[in-house]
């Protein structure tokens, strides 16, 4: 789940001149009208991060917003139609062996759709240097098509 944690801190003033408390009554109001569109706000959590440093202590307050990601968007969008082009490569297990232009041609289409489908699902992410789960994702269903076209 993302956390995000903002936090407010007095770094020109000390705590003999400036600190920073909650609300006790109302500390955080969360306006239930804003939504974020691929995520639900789970928790708020409230802390005081005020930190000790050799030119004095600097006050300072912290939320911790946990996040949930939704998940509907990805799913019907990429998932479910990922795992349909596999279960239709593998079609070409029941069409008589004898009908090669036929399976060929099945397991071929369904290679360059899911190659298609991939690049659709990159285009929605932010480029990282990392494996994200839908690169091992659609890489396990690349060589499931593969391998029916192999047999």
């Amino acid at each position: 789940m993302p956390v995000f944690f903002p936090c407010i801190a007095a770094v020109s003033y000390t705590t003999d001149d400036l600190i920073f408390n909650w609300d006790d009554e109302v500390p955080l109001v969360v306006d239930d009208a804003i939504e974020l569109p691929q995520h639900n706000l789970v928790e708020t959590a409230l802390s005081d991060c005020t930190t000790v440093y050799s030119t004095g202590n600097f006050t300072c307050i912290q939320v911790t917003f946990t996040l949930k990601r939704r998940l509907g968007y990805y799913m019907f969008h990429t998932y479910i139609p990922t795992c349909l082009i596999v279960i239709m490569s593998w079609i070409s297990f029941w069409i008589k062996p004898e009908a090669v232009p036929a399976r060929v041609t099945l397991c071929v289409t369904s290679l360059l759709t899911l190659s298609t489908q991939h690049a659709q699902s990159q285009k929605s992410l932010p480029p990282v240097s990392y494996i994200k789960a839908i690169d091992i994702f659609m890489s396990s269903c690349t060589v499931f098509v593969f391998a029916s076209l192999m047999e």
